[in-house]
């Protein structure tokens, strides 16, 4: 499912820029706040039991936003990690 897979791939983005020495700490926390809000979200659904059954419109809504949030925090991840890389540009 997409939002599980941008869950997932955003948890994977945190634990990558983690490694990186020099990494934004401040923006790393803002993805992780993300990707626990999108978790909440997911898991919203999940335990409703239904997928949406009682509310189809509001299940998609849900979805939908958890989905555009972990795909944030990725986005996030990835620019802390970038931050804390020495990047060398070269000339032409």
């Amino acid at each position: 499912m997409i939002t599980e897979e941008a869950i997932i791939e955003a948890a994977m983005a945190i634990k990558t820029a983690n490694t990186v020495s020099g990494v934004n700490q401040e923006m790393l926390e803002e993805a992780r706040q993300m990707h626990l809000e999108a978790q909440l979200c997911w898991d919203f659904i999940a335990a409703e039991n239904s997928m949406g059954f009682h509310n189809p419109t509001e299940a998609l809504r849900i979805m939908a936003s958890a989905t555009d949030i972990a795909r944030q925090a990725q986005i996030t991840a990835i620019t802390a990690s970038v931050q804390g890389m020495d990047v060398q540009t070269s000339k032409p």
